[in-house]
């Protein structure tokens, strides 16, 4: 690990698109609406969301970018979705069940959004979006939030998290009708970072009970 160029503004609970060096941050408190933008060297202000919100979920790439739930200020959940062309953001079709802290990924088009937190509980439901509407599928087993997502829409693990308050180390693959459990982490553990595939994914740092 390296250190690289600090953002423009402090946030956290930010949603994240992109590669490397092609990377877009959005949203997060306490700059609920901000977007910024890093191209391998030094991260540049991009246009404000039409709805402010923390711990979204998010798709695909720097300029073709999906951003969906979350919480917004005051806690209210959410079931906005938006796109972002790589000038604007568009406000599109909303998730079927508003909530914040899900297991997310995929691309603009073909993207899922697992578990959760709604209000003011937690939820199993499953959502995958089509590129024009989200639809309801088969639930998760275990009903948690601040989970962390790997892979695509239709190939997916969720990792780690809340379930019932306390933290947990299981994981739940996806295989775009179901899900299984899986072989778990060594630490149980939530709100950590994720990145890879499911048959190459890491699972980085959060919080440990």
């Amino acid at each position: 690990w390296s250190v690289s160029a600090a953002l423009i503004s402090s946030a956290k609970a930010s949603a994240g698109v992109g590669t490397q060096n092609a990377m877009g941050v959005f949203g997060g408190y306490d700059d609920y609406d901000q977007s910024e933008f890093y191209n391998g060297a030094a991260w540049s202000n991009g246009p404000n969301m039409i709805t402010p919100a923390a711990f979204r979920g998010s798709a695909g790439t720097q300029n073709a970018g999906l951003l969906y739930g979350g919480n917004a200020p005051g806690n209210t959940k959410k079931a906005t979705t938006e796109l972002y062309n790589g000038d604007v953001f568009t406000e599109t079709a909303d998730l079927n069940t508003a909530r914040g802290l899900a297991a997310a990924g995929g691309t603009q088009n073909d993207a899922i959004y697992a578990g959760g937190i709604g209000s003011p509980t937690g939820v199993t439901c499953t959502e995958t979006w089509n590129g024009t509407s989200w639809t309801e599928v088969a639930d998760m087993i275990t009903m948690r939030w601040n989970m962390t997502g790997i892979g695509t829409a239709n190939h997916h693990v969720a990792v780690t998290g809340h379930a019932g308050g306390a933290q947990c180390n299981s994981t739940e693959e996806w295989n775009g009708t179901s899900w299984s459990e899986v072989g778990d982490l060594n630490a149980a553990r939530f709100s950590g970072g994720g990145f890879g595939s499911t048959e190459a994914a890491v699972a980085v740092g959060g919080d440990l009970p």
